[in-house]
C-alpha cells in the first residue's frame, strides 16, 4: 500500500513552490499587509493571539490540504487505492461590503494556481495518479459542508474548494490458498 500522507505531503511541497512570491493580502488593523499563503494539513492551528502589533490573529490566507474519504476497489486494471484529496482556500479582502470584488479576484487567483499546479504533474510523490474529472466551488458555506466543519464569516473572508482524486495500484488480495501455504510453513 502506498502511503497517502505522502501523497498530502508531496502536495503541501508543490503548493508552497507554486505560490512562493505570490502575495495576498493578509488581515490587519494598520497597514496593508501581505504573504504567501499559510499551507496546512488537517486544519487550522489554534490562534496564538487575537490581537498583537495590529495583527487580527488569523491564519489567512491559507489553503487547508485534507483527506476526504477513499477506497481500495477491482477495477479493470487492477486493484487500485484511491483517495479523494481537498482543498480548502481562504483569503481576506479589506474592501467594503459595496465593493467585493478583491476578494473574489484573489480566490479566483488562488483556486487557479491549486488547478495549474494538478494539470502540471502525471505521477505525484512517485506513485499517485491524478483521476478526472477535478472539482472546484466557490463559497465558503459549500465549500465547507464536504471538507470543513469549523464556521467562518462570508465578507470580509472568501473561499472555495478544490477536490481532486488520486488512484495508484493497491497490494492484491491473497487467495485462501495462499493463506493455507503461509500456515503450512
Amino acid at each position: 500500500m502506498n502511503s497517502t500522507f505522502l501523497l498530502i505531503k508531496h502536495l503541501e511541497d508543490k503548493l508552497k513552490t507554486e505560490f512562493a512570491n505570490f502575495p495576498f493580502r493578509v488581515p490587519n488593523k494598520t497597514d496593508e499587509k501581505y504573504s504567501e499563503p499559510n499551507i496546512f494539513i488537517g486544519h487550522t492551528p489554534s490562534r496564538k493571539s487575537t490581537e498583537q502589533d495590529g495583527d487580527i490573529g488569523d491564519s489567512q490566507p491559507y489553503i487547508i490540504i485534507r483527506e476526504l474519504e477513499g477506497e481500495i476497489a477491482d477495477k479493470a486494471i487492477g486493484r487500485t487505492h484511491e483517495v479523494k484529496i481537498g482543498f480548502l482556500c481562504c483569503v481576506f479582502s479589506k474592501q467594503s461590503y459595496d465593493k467585493i470584488e478583491e476578494g473574489y479576484h484573489d480566490i479566483s487567483n488562488m483556486r487557479d494556481v491549486i488547478l495549474k499546479m494538478l494539470n502540471n504533474e502525471l505521477i505525484f510523490a512517485d506513485l499517485w495518479n491524478l483521476q478526472e474529472p477535478v472539482k472546484w466551488t466557490t463559497g465558503l458555506e459549500k465549500a465547507m459542508t464536504d471538507i470543513y466543519g469549523a464556521g467562518m464569516q462570508d465578507h470580509p473572508y472568501y473561499g472555495c474548494a478544490v477536490v481532486a482524486t488520486f488512484w495508484t495500484g493497491a497490494l492484491e488480495k491473497p487467495t485462501i490458498n495462499d493463506i493455507t501455504n503461509m500456515r503450512d510453513k
